[in-house]
């Protein structure tokens, strides 16, 4: 537990330099990755994900005026990135699932409580839910074909990350929302067999308490399963075409306008 709060000082730290240092204000913070999903390693590393916006006046620093502001400490083990406001909302109004993903994580570091609820009330909004299946299927795919086709899927990691992809597809195509963040919650929400739910939450245990490569065999039958499931998201995504919107930027102005007006003193 010490080390857990040790590394959650250190977050809160480094976000106030990067205030500090680049002259702007974090409006939310959250980790994303393994640990909002809760199937991290013993080892995993912390990715911290926050959105900022930049003040007209202070301590202006040289990266003030980029879209993006990133760190990495500890030799890799505490990844700390962020997007400008403008940018982050330009990219949720198309449906930018890694943004979607921090929104709703469960481990929030800090966050601008009417900016939350305004960038919930907008992300909404704005949700194509066939952009989001194309962007999980992308993911599925780059981890099968990338490492599990090449290892023989022994990467417990790399199984999970494919996995949660496809399950991520299935739930939205029945839902037309967001996936749950929790891995358990969506495993709950989107299979039905008590024995795959089993396996999968042995497998589960194993990933939280070994190193975050260690090669473990998983078991043929959750590869077995994971085959009709892989063919059905890739048959439905030659059915799809995700609509060509006209989007009204008139909220993301005004949410724009009201944080610069907040923090622009």
């Amino acid at each position: 537990m010490p080390k857990i709060i040790d590394k959650r000082n250190a977050i809160y730290e480094n976000l106030r330099q990067i205030e500090y240092q680049n002259n702007v204000k974090v409006l939310f913070a959250a980790e994303s990755g393994s640990r909002a999903w809760r199937f991290s390693s013993r080892d995993s590393d912390w990715d911290v994900r926050f959105i900022y916006i930049v003040k007209p006046c202070g301590n202006a620093g040289a990266h003030s005026q980029k879209d993006t502001i990133g760190m990495v400490l500890d030799d890799g083990a505490l990844d700390i990135s962020g997007w400008e406001l403008r940018n982050a909302l330009t990219l949720l109004q198309i449906t930018n699932s890694e943004i979607s993903d921090w929104l709703h994580s469960p481990i929030i570091y800090e966050k601008d409580e009417d900016f939350y609820q305004e960038i919930l009330a907008l992300e909404k909004e704005y949700y194509d839910p066939q952009k989001s299946i194309f962007h999980f299927y992308a993911i599925a795919k780059e981890h099968d074909g990338r490492y599990l086709a090449r290892d023989g899927g022994k990467t417990l990691k790399r199984f999970l990350y494919y996995l949660r992809g496809l399950l991520a597809c299935v739930y939205v195509e029945k839902n037309g929302a967001h996936p749950p963040i929790l891995f358990e919650d969506l495993v709950a929400a989107t299979i039905q067999d008590d024995e795959i739910k089993a396996l999968i939450q042995a497998m589960l245990v194993k990933k939280r308490n070994g190193r975050e490569y260690d090669h473990e065999l998983v078991d043929p039958k959750l590869l077995k399963y994971c085959e009709p499931l892989d063919a059905h998201v890739g048959a439905l995504l030659k059915t799809l075409r995700p609509a060509i919107m006209s989007y009204d930027d008139t909220p993301i102005e005004n949410l724009y306008t009201e944080m610069a007006n907040k923090y622009g003193k």
